[in-house]
């Protein structure tokens, strides 16, 4: 007769088999899943709706463009939203996906939009060298519940080579990503714990090699220098510290080597004439992009003049200016929030102007874009309005002097439910 307890070893050794199967066979579907992703993707019409000055692309197809980059045949490239996500909701009411928009040089635009498990928002977008995008934002499981980083890669053919969801990083999404010359990016990232951003380097396959939160309550911009230091533009909370004076906060702009270490830091609020023309007690620095020679431009406003200023690559202040901004010949409030490198030198830049109502501005802004020269001087100004609330989002400046910007098209105030794509000449006019 057979002992029974003889049958135990055999038992476990039977189970141990069959759990190192189902592992196998788990690791060859998720390996499937992984691979076959991009089949989720699919091509979208998405003929806009031509109006003075801008193309607004309606939903379903695009409800939103939240940033943009220069592609390798003169067209640009913009990543956004596709489907409803309703922001104000407890939990977020989302159904959206990951959007991919291609804008050629002759105004014609194709999409592409990937599908994932949940909703998925893309935040920024950068090209690499060999034409494919990495691209970065949030992500929810199926129900919402949850949301999480997120960061994919996407070739030149537009196909989804992988995708990442950072579940156990701690990470509710990733704000904006920057490339360095040797393939690794960096991105910006709101920790799940003490909702503070963090800057954080990831190899070109996304997994992360370290962290730094700089002891920043926020990071509004990062640009990589190029010898691939790292300029980043924070701000701390605002407090009657000797940190900050301000009512709301204060920017900070410092340099960090290539593996994180600070170089330099200046706290803006320090510098007494970094806005001589102050009329509110508060400076609002919003963006920041660094040319070839390493100097730093930085926008933003004041809260009632548009502003911007440069430094020199060890941090020290070159000018600053503020500008009077206009809509049909009035004064109004303007505000600068998104520049990008022009060519000859200077900066294009993008953001809000308001108009003012018997000297009160009023509820409606309009997009207002501008080139100011590598001397703060303001070679033009134009604004964008066709009557709706446009949020722009992004900007470049083309080899040729052109300028595109992308946003967010609003029907009075509410959530975002097109993306629209406004387009100048060199010289300031709408095209």
């Amino acid at each position: 007769m057979m002992n029974i307890n003889s049958r135990k070893p055999r038992r476990i050794a039977v189970t141990l088999l069959v759990l190192l199967v189902l592992l196998a066979l788990v690791g060859v579907i998720v390996g499937i899943l992984v691979h076959r992703s991009d089949s989720d993707a699919a091509t979208v019409d998405v003929e806009g709706v031509s109006l003075p000055g801008a193309t607004v692309y309606q939903s379903p197809s695009v409800t939103g463009l939240s940033d943009l980059t220069l592609g390798q045949d003169g067209s640009v490239v913009a990543v956004g939203t596709s489907g409803v996500y309703g922001w104000g909701a407890k939990p977020r009411n989302w159904s959206s996906s990951s959007l991919l928009m291609k804008i050629g040089a002759d105004g014609n635009a194709s999409a592409k939009i990937y599908k994932t498990t949940g909703s998925t928002v893309l935040n920024s977008i950068a090209m690499k060298s060999d034409g494919s995008l990495v691209v970065v934002g949030m992500t929810t499981d199926s129900d919402s519940s949850s949301e999480n980083g997120y960061v994919a890669l996407i070739d030149k053919n537009e196909s989804l080579v992988w995708q990442r969801v950072y579940t156990d990083s701690g990470y509710i999404r990733f704000e904006s990503v920057e490339l360095v010359a040797d393939g690794s990016m960096l991105v910006t990232g709101q920790d799940r714990i003490s909702k503070q951003d963090q800057l954080i380097k990831m190899s070109e396959t996304g997994e992360i090699e370290w962290v730094k939160s700089l002891d920043l309550q926020g990071i509004r911009k990062v640009s990589i220098t190029s010898d691939s230091n790292i300029v980043v533009l924070g701000y701390l909370p605002g407090s009657p510290s000797q940190q900050c004076k301000s009512d709301t906060s204060c920017d900070v702009l410092m340099e960090l080597s290539s593996v994180g270490d600070v170089l330099w830091s200046v706290n803006l609020w320090t510098l007494n004439d970094l806005l001589p023309q102050r009329i509110s007690n508060t400076i609002l620095v919003l963006d920041n992009t660094v040319d070839s020679e390493g100097n730093i431009y930085l926008v933003g406003s004041d809260l009632a003049l548009a502003y911007a200023a440069k430094f020199d690559s060890s941090g020290k202040l070159i000018w600053s200016k503020s500008y009077e901004c206009e809509q049909n010949g009035a004064r109004a409030v303007g505000d600068f929030q998104h520049a990008s490198i022009a060519p000859g030198g200077g900066i294009a830049v993008t953001g809000y102007v308001i108009a003012r109502q018997d000297g009160v501005p009023g509820s409606h802004h309009s997009v207002l874009i501008a080139r100011i020269d590598n001397a703060g001087e303001m070679q033009w100004q134009q604004v964008y309005d066709d009557g709706s609330n446009n949020d722009p989002n992004g900007i470049v400046a083309l080899a040729d002097g052109s300028i595109t910007v992308v946003g967010n098209w609003h029907l009075g105030i509410q959530d975002p439910v097109a993306g629209f794509v406004v387009r100048l000449t060199a010289d300031g006019a709408l095209g």
